[in-house]
């Protein structure tokens, strides 16, 4: 897909894009730029409701409990 660029340096998010994205009105886009590449990503409006879940199924509690387990022994041999 290929959008021009006005002389106020403006562009249309094409409309495929938007119902796949969501995109209204009002919303955010972040542009990114690595040097070779320029990404375009969508802003969630409620940030926090679109992380909830995100972690499902990770085992986040058993992976710390883990982690703290290790630090425990690793600080009982240096005393």
């Amino acid at each position: 897909m290929k959008t021009t660029v006005t002389s106020r340096a403006q562009t249309v998010v094409p409309a495929v894009i938007r119902k796949r994205y969501g995109i209204k009105g009002g919303d955010m886009l972040e542009w990114i730029d690595d040097g070779e590449i320029i990404k375009v990503i969508p802003v969630p409006r409620d940030v926090l409701s679109e992380l909830r879940g995100c972690a499902k199924g990770e085992k986040l509690l058993d992976t710390l409990t883990n982690e703290r387990q290790k630090d425990r022994k690793r600080e009982s041999r240096r005393r």
